[in-house]
C-alpha cells in the first residue's frame, strides 16, 4: 500500500469551499497537502476502514469493491462495469514497490472513451487500443468534458454518526481545477407513483489541491451524511479527475467513524460558523373595509439608521 513520501505540514488552510448538501451547508477545507479540520477539533479517529480495498491491493482484472458507473443515455441511469477500461483507468503497480494504486488519464478524446465503454458493456474482455494523441486546447478530452471517475461499492452508514474520509493523491496542480473525492449518500424515497426507490440525497466532496505533479499529497475531511438528510442509509466514494488533462494517481482511500467526543466538538465548531438567523419584518394586517374585495397588506416601515450631522 502506497504511503505519502513527504512529511505533511499541519497548518490551517486558507482555502474554503462551501458545498450545498441537502438542506445544509458544509465547509470543506483543503490545501498544502493536508485538509484542515474545523477549529476545536482533534484528529483522534479510531476503528476499521469502512472502504473495502481502499489500498487497491485485492482483485483480479479490477480492484475488488470498485467499479466504473457509465451513463449511457439517461444520466439518471448508470451502467455498472466491473472492469478497468485501460484507456482512462489503470491498475497501476509501477509507481512504487510497496503496492498498487489507481492511475487516471484525462488526456483522452471523449469520443474514444464513449466507444470504449460501449465495447466493455458488450464484452468485458475486449482488449484496449492505444489512445489517439490529443491536440490543444484539449477541450474535447475527458478532462475538458466529462472527467474520469471510479466508484466504490455501497458503504452502510449509521444515522447520527460523523465520519472522516482521507486519500493520497498525485495530480495536476491548479487553483480553480483540482481532483475531487466525492461522497454521495443514497436512501429510499417514494416517487410520484408511490413506489420506494433508491435516490441520491446527499453529496459533498474533498478538494484535493495538490502542490505539484509527481508528489503524493494526503487529504482528510469529516462529514455527517445524515445530519440534514436522515434518510441516507449508504454512501459511495467517487474518485474524480478532470482538468488539467493529464495523469492522476489515487491510493489509501480510508473512511472511519469519528469518536463521539470529537464529533461533538466538530458539530459545535460548525455551529459557530453558521451566520445568525435574522427575522424579516412581516406585513401589518389591516381589517377589510366595507365594499373591499381584498385587502392589500401594508409593509412595516424600514428602520433606517439615524443620520448624523456632518462635522
Amino acid at each position: 500500500m502506497i504511503r505519502p513520501i513527504a512529511n505533511l505540514v499541519e497548518w490551517l488552510s486558507s482555502w474554503a469551499v462551501k458545498v450545498l448538501v441537502g438542506a445544509g451547508t458544509f465547509v470543506v477545507m483543503s490545501g498544502h497537502c493536508l485538509a484542515a479540520e474545523p477549529p476545536g477539533a482533534t484528529t483522534t479517529s479510531i476503528g476499521r476502514n469502512l472502504v473495502a480495498n481502499g489500498g487497491f491491493e485485492q482483485g483480479d482484472r479490477c480492484p475488488t469493491g470498485w467499479l466504473i458507473r457509465y451513463p449511457r443515455v439517461d444520466l439518471s441511469e448508470l451502467t455498472d462495469i466491473r472492469a478497468l477500461d485501460n484507456l482512462t483507468l489503470f491498475w497501476h503497480d509501477t509507481q512504487t514497490s510497496r503496492g498498487k494504486c489507481i492511475r487516471m488519464d484525462t488526456d483522452v478524446d471523449q469520443k474514444e472513451v464513449h466507444k470504449r465503454m460501449e465495447e466493455l458493456i458488450a464484452n468485458p474482455d475486449a482488449p484496449p487500443w492505444p489512445k489517439t494523441p490529443t491536440r490543444p486546447p484539449k477541450y474535447d478530452t475527458a478532462g475538458g468534458l466529462e472527467g474520469v471517475s471510479f466508484w466504490s461499492d455501497p458503504i452502510p452508514v449509521v444515522k447520527g454518526k460523523t465520519y472522516r474520509i482521507s486519500v493520497d493523491v498525485i495530480g495536476q496542480a491548479g487553483l480553480m481545477f483540482f481532483p475531487k473525492l466525492f461522497v454521495r449518500g443514497f436512501g429510499m424515497v417514494q416517487d410520484a407513483k408511490g413506489n420506494w426507490v433508491l435516490r441520491k440525497l446527499y453529496e459533498t466532496y474533498l478538494a484535493c489541491r495538490v502542490e505539484g505533479p509527481g508528489r503524493w499529497c494526503h487529504f482528510s475531511q469529516t462529514f455527517s451524511p445524515t445530519e440534514h438528510t436522515p434518510a441516507v442509509t449508504e454512501i459511495r466514494v467517487v474518485l474524480f479527475a478532470y482538468w488539467q488533462p493529464g495523469e492522476y494517481y489515487w491510493d489509501n482511500v480510508e473512511m472511519v467513524e469519528v469518536p463521539e467526543a470529537e464529533a461533538a466538538a466538530i458539530r459545535a465548531a460548525r455551529a459557530k460558523e453558521q451566520p445568525p438567523k435574522t427575522q424579516l419584518p412581516r406585513p401589518t394586517p389591516r381589517a377589510r373595509k366595507a365594499g373591499e374585495l381584498f385587502v392589500v397588506e401594508e409593509e412595516e416601515p424600514m428602520e433606517l439608521p439615524e443620520k448624523k450631522p456632518a462635522k
